[in-house]
């Protein structure tokens, strides 16, 4: 399939050759004898504002493109996740068939024991044995069938067993093919990128112009004002000496008549003592300036923006120390139903923590790889309850099913499932075993999108979940933690941006989701973090969000997977695949955020991180994929 976009036909404009033109004040002519009246002034910074809309139009048509690439880049790379997830759910299958071939293996292996055991006169004597012609037809055809089918069953799960494997090595091709497009794709984007980088800069150039421009108009006018005020000045001195000359005539002749003039001058006076009133700024939270109408039994629909407006030159970016990026295309496949525990290790950063698997989670349920695909993580306040969100496909479709399983981690520490053989929860799930099934309950299918936004708010206990985060609907669902089903929903548009693929709550319950800069917005670079903070009314029909003033210069990955908020610290975490990013929330709230808030941590080996969560005590439990775990700080 040809790309829409290359470099060869990338649309040429007139902002892409503007933008090695230098701007100057003296492309507008002006006297050089007197200086420009504010009139004059105001002329020039009107041409540089149409050159300024001009290149906010060409600007928003560049973005707009970059979307169109964008949109084109998430598709592919969904396809090449999709057939990444295949494959996994291929080997979990290759691993399954491996295990019934060996099985079957033994079993004709001591089948073949007890026949040569029996020997050569056994056979005969069972034959002998016959009582007539067609009872010896039938022993010799008995034991002719148990050889065939014993055979046969081999010859099936072998023949299942080659068929994985072509299948399995026509998905690595596939791979490889849509890892070549990806990169493709990718690399019109980073094109855009720079062209929108320099027509960024461009923008910020005239806009600068612009504000000169301003300023030196308004310093013409207060010049001219101030030069209007002192000639009103001289005008008043001069008519108040013909006003005195005038009175001392008059009262020289012994006139008693009053100056009119001067009671005038009186009376203005007067009128200069009037005050004036402030107002106050409105509230944030303000939850009276947004409306809700319930639309259905437990659902409610906002009418205003939940986006509270911001102004973006308030926008500061906090240069955390860059250790580079984490890239999250080659992350490692551990196989599945690994007896033995695994360990994430520092591979770099300036934090210190190490994984090792707490207990090893099913991957099939009813059918092969059902539970392949986990994508978030929730922890009760006491450690003992973990909730984990199934998409059932691998797109960010908002109409995407999947469930919510409960795992018992309490009594899984209690069954051994923690130490010992790692795998014994996950094959006992796999065989069927009652004992730890009876570990797991699982929630009916509901619409969860991709199933990675879901987060406990701690300060009330709730489940909450959105299935979908575009910017003209997105909504936030209650789940029942018993049920784990939706039971209420707050429906709402941001006004402008998505709404977050990730969210967390802090004791307090504001809720955080954070978004990686496509582009430059404002003085945010592109590639930066910016992170918003959300709330919920209390009566769960309606929410207020707002931009935090700062953004965090230096991601650590390049896949976005989850967020998390440590209660104890106050820390907010941001997953990358084997990449963390830890920021000190206190001064982040305060608009003080510096660099050394800011630390990362890079772990070995590369693995695909999934979800964080903390309990009430600040223990630290992340969900990896592949195989699919839940690991503590070790």
């Amino acid at each position: 399939m040809p790309y829409p976009y290359s470099h060869s036909n990338l649309p040429q404009r007139n902002i892409v050759a503007a933008l090695g033109c230098t701007l100057a004040l003296s492309a507008f002519p002006c006297s050089a004898q007197a200086k420009p009246t504010s009139q004059e002034i105001a002329q020039e910074r009107e041409a540089l504002e149409a050159e300024l809309a001009e290149a906010q139009s060409q600007l928003d048509q560049l973005e707009a493109e970059i979307e169109a690439v964008q949109e084109e880049l998430a598709e592919r790379e969904a396809k090449l996740e999709a057939t990444r997830d295949e494959a996994d759910e291929t080997q979990v299958q290759v691993d399954e068939t491996n295990q019934q071939l060996a099985e079957r293996r033994v079993e004709l292996g001591s089948h073949m024991r007890d026949s040569y055991k029996r020997g050569t006169s056994n056979l005969m004597s069972f034959l002998f044995g016959a009582t007539s012609f067609e009872d010896l037809a039938g022993r010799i055809y008995y034991l002719d069938k148990v050889s065939t089918d014993r055979a046969e069953e081999i010859e099936e799960v072998n023949k299942l067993a080659a068929e994985l494997a072509d299948h399995q090595k026509e998905l690595e091709e596939a791979q490889k093919r849509q890892q070549a497009e990806v990169e493709e794709v990718e690399a019109k984007t980073a094109e855009y990128e720079d062209m929108i980088a320099q027509a960024q800069e461009y923008y910020e150039g005239l806009d600068e112009e612009v504000q000169a421009k301003i300023a030196e108009e308004e310093a013409a006018r207060e010049a001219e004002a101030e030069a209007a005020r002192k000639a009103a000045e001289e005008a008043a001195r001069k008519a108040a000496e013909e006003e005195a000359r005038k009175k001392a005539e008059q009262e020289a002749q012994g006139s008693d008549k009053k100056d009119e003039g001067e009671n005038a001058s009186d009376s203005d006076s007067g009128s200069n003592a009037s005050s004036g009133s402030g107002s106050e700024p409105a509230s944030t939270q303000d939850f009276g300036s947004v409306s809700s109408t319930a639309v259905d039994s437990g659902v409610y629909e906002q009418t205003e923006p939940a986006m509270v407006t911001f102004n973006t030159a308030n926008y500061t970016t906090v240069a955390n120390q860059n250790y580079g990026i984490q890239s999250s295309k080659n992350y490692q496949h551990m196989g599945n139903y690994n007896s033995s525990k695994q360990r994430l290790s520092y591979a770099g950063g300036d934090m210190s923590l190490e994984f090792v698997t707490h207990v090893q989670l099913p991957v099939t349920l009813d059918y092969s790889g059902d539970l392949g695909n986990p994508q978030a993580l929730c922890i009760s306040a006491d450690g003992s309850t973990a909730y984990v969100s199934y998409p059932e496909g691998h797109g960010a479709s908002y109409t995407q099913m999947g469930r919510i399983v409960k795992y018992n981690l309490a009594l899984l520490r209690e069954y051994g499932a923690t130490e010992g053989d790692m795998s014994a929860f996950s094959t006992g799930v796999r065989l069927g075993d009652e004992k730890w099934r009876s570990c797991m309950t699982v929630g009916p299918r509901i619409n969860m999108g991709h199933g990675q936004c879901m987060a406990i708010d701690p300060s009330t206990g709730y489940l909450w979940m959105s299935s979908r985060g575009a910017s003209e609907y997105s909504d936030l669902t209650l789940i029942d933690t018993d049920s784990l089903s939706p039971v209420r929903q707050i429906r709402f548009h941001t006004g402008g941006t998505d709404f977050g693929s990730v969210i967390t709550f802090d004791e307090y319950g504001n809720f955080y989701y954070a978004k990686r800069s496509a582009s430059t917005w404002g003085s945010s670079p592109a590639g930066s973090m910016r992170i918003y903070q959300g709330r919920i009314s209390d009566n769960m029909d309606k929410v207020l969000i707002k931009l935090l003033p700062q953004s965090v210069r230096n991601a650590a990955g390049t896949t976005l997977q989850n967020i998390a908020w440590d209660t104890t610290t106050d820390t907010l975490y941001v997953v990358n695949d084997s990449a963390l990013l830890a920021v000190s929330m206190n001064p982040m709230l305060g608009g003080q955020l510096s660099p050394e808030h800011v630390r990362t941590e890079f772990f070995s080996p590369l693995r695909e991180f999934e979800g964080l969560a903390f309990d009430a005590s600040g223990r630290a439990y992340l969900l990896v994929n592949r195989q699919s775990e839940i690991m503590c700080v070790g």
